[in-house]
């Protein structure tokens, strides 16, 4: 009976030291951020409150379209570069066991934007005695998100930038309208290859097309012509002929391999989730563009 006893206190003992090991490791982590403590219990949390930082702020937007496409390029150029250097110190920690705070430790936060205080929040977390390498990753996922984000907006004010009028373009470069993050939301006419308008889908409205029965309609996605073909099976067929078909659901376009039809990446100013087609009948069909370089028909495709 002692040495059944014995080994239960053992056992009891070995438990209790991992629990403490456990508890040690998911400790919450405290970030102070313009005066204020914030504290997140575990990673849950922690992702759910960096969620809505990987929008790019009104203020950010307004300062790139004020910039020259020179300035422009560089900054692509510039996330593009940031994107690669994130995405190796995630890979060398995951594939050699490199330490991942280490490494961040080392790079600085200097590359880091403050939009959003994300440069304060890498800074808190390379600084801070926290063991648990999670929220390192969670913050680099997200922040990774915001520049991906940050690529589309310059995208589209490139576009809206090449699609003014001649005796407007160099006012663009100088002037701001009044509001830039509405221009990105309202429907922006341009003119398409064709005779015919193009009117800008807005953004995040489903909106309701009607094609003549025989007749395949002609879209945009950002500058990219794709036309769209109905009947007993519908299909989005690019300009270089690539067919991409549409199931009887909701089909979610863009050049992301997640979306239900993943377009050739080729396609640079399509967005990673770029629109939302769900087919009606043989001749209707629903829209939804949830892109940022937008989305563009001909008005007389609109049903009534």
């Amino acid at each position: 009976m002692n040495i059944i006893f014995k080994k239960k206190r053992q056992t009891i003992r070995s438990k209790s030291l991992m629990q403490r090991v456990s508890g040690l490791l998911q400790r919450p982590l405290r970030i102070e951020l313009q005066g204020r403590v914030h504290v997140f219990a575990d990673p849950n949390a922690f992702t759910f409150s960096l969620a809505p930082r990987t929008a790019v702020p009104a203020l950010r937007i307004s300062e790139l379209y004020l910039r020259d496409e020179s300035a422009l390029g560089a900054e692509v150029t510039g996330v593009g570069k940031l994107e690669r250097q994130l995405t190796d110190i995630v890979r060398d920690h995951e594939m050699h066991g490199h330490s991942l705070l280490r490494t961040l430790r080392q790079t600085g936060v200097m590359m880091i934007s403050k939009d959003h205080d994300w440069r304060a929040i890498f800074d808190q977390l390379i600084t801070v005695d926290h063991r648990d390498t999670a929220y390192a990753r969670i913050a680099i996922s997200n922040y990774l998100s915001y520049l991906s984000q940050r690529r589309d907006v310059i995208g589209s004010i490139r576009l809206l930038k090449e699609n003014a009028s001649q005796e407007s373009k160099a006012a663009h470069v100088g002037a701001m309208p009044e509001s830039v993050t509405q221009i990105f939301r309202e429907p922006v006419p341009i003119e398409a290859k064709s005779p015919t308008p193009f009117q800008r889908l807005p953004q995040g409205k489903a909106v309701t097309l009607k094609l003549l029965p025989g007749t395949d309609l002609t879209i945009q996605l950002a500058r990219h012509c794709f036309s769209l073909a109905h009947g007993r099976d519908w299909a989005l067929i690019a300009d270089n002929g690539q067919r991409y078909a549409l199931s009887d659901g909701l089909n979610s376009v863009g050049r992301s391999r997640e979306n239900s039809v993943a377009v050739d990446s080729a396609f640079r100013n399509v967005s990673r989730r770029h629109l939302l087609v769900q087919p009606v009948d043989d001749d209707t069909i629903v829209l939804t563009d949830v892109s940022s370089c937008g989305t563009f028909v001909a008005p007389t495709a609109l049903a009534s």
